[in-house]
């Protein structure tokens, strides 16, 4: 049985709401729903929830098309126009980067093209404004504060990923764009260490040099803590398991292999 034949029978509630994948391949997949009357909401044109499964099923394809059983971690979905009653409608989903991480931004080494939630983010926007022919180089700097400094300098036009406060950006005279995505921190702390992480904590955060991003979202989350910077992220697992700080903070995008640590 392929894959297609599997999901379209096993993803039962994509199959009762009347949404079939029509192809797969190796990096990309579609799916295509007609809308009935059980689509419409009270507005009278199709429901969200309904346009959310049809693009699911097809990421969930994409997703899978390796053969290794993966699930999502964030999905988003923004409504460009109503669908209505008879309408036929398509998702098409690609895999624009396979790698165990979830990076900002990647080189493919075999390629030398640009991958991850950047490229994916271009893409969309490029797709979502019309006559547009939306051209970028990416350049790589070593730290957050780098990026930043050549910002400043007018060495390059935008920056992502970044983390600022509106104060934070007012100060630098820098214009902040709407979230562009989601991210969870998570605290790595030792075990031994009992004490509870909340807004009143005192505790001493490792963060790499260079990276106003983590500091700012101490500052904001925890005010009464510190931060103590170090060369690299494996120096901070160090610094946090010789008791020399008390917790270091990595994003889910980007948790470290253990080579690098």
């Amino acid at each position: 049985m392929t894959l297609l034949e599997l999901l379209n029978r096993d993803d039962r509630f994509a199959a009762a709401n009347g949404v079939q994948l029509t192809y797969i391949d190796e990096t990309s997949a579609q799916a295509r729903m007609v809308v009935e009357e059980k689509h419409l909401n009270g507005g009278g044109v199709c429901q969200g929830g309904a346009l959310f499964t049809l693009a699911d099923l097809a990421i969930a394809a994409a997703m899978n098309a390796s053969g290794v059983l993966t699930f999502g971690v964030e999905n988003t979905i923004t409504f460009v126009r109503s669908a209505r009653l008879g309408d036929i409608l398509t998702a098409t989903a690609r895999m624009t980067h396979n790698h165990r991480k979830l990076p900002f931004c990647q080189v493919d080494d075999a390629t030398g093209e640009l991958t991850g939630a950047l490229s994916a983010y271009l893409a969309h926007a490029a797709n979502s404004l019309k006559d547009s022919d939306i051209q970028f180089e990416a350049v790589p700097y070593a730290t957050t504060q780098a990026a930043l400094d050549a910002l400043a300098a007018g060495e390059v036009d935008c920056i992502f990923p970044a983390y600022l406060n509106t104060y934070n950006a007012d100060e630098m005279d820098f214009r902040l764009t709407s979230p562009a995505m989601k991210t969870e921190m998570n605290a790595v702390r030792r075990i031994s260490d009992g004490r509870e992480l909340s807004t009143d904590s005192t505790i001493t955060f490792a963060v790499t040099e260079g990276d106003p991003n983590v500091v700012t979202f101490i500052q904001d989350q925890f005010p009464l803590c510190s931060v103590q910077p170090y060369e690299d992220v494996k120096r901070c697992f160090e610094a946090v398991s010789s008791g020399e700080a008390d917790c270091v903070l990595v994003n889910n995008y980007r948790i470290p292999d253990e080579e690098e640590l």
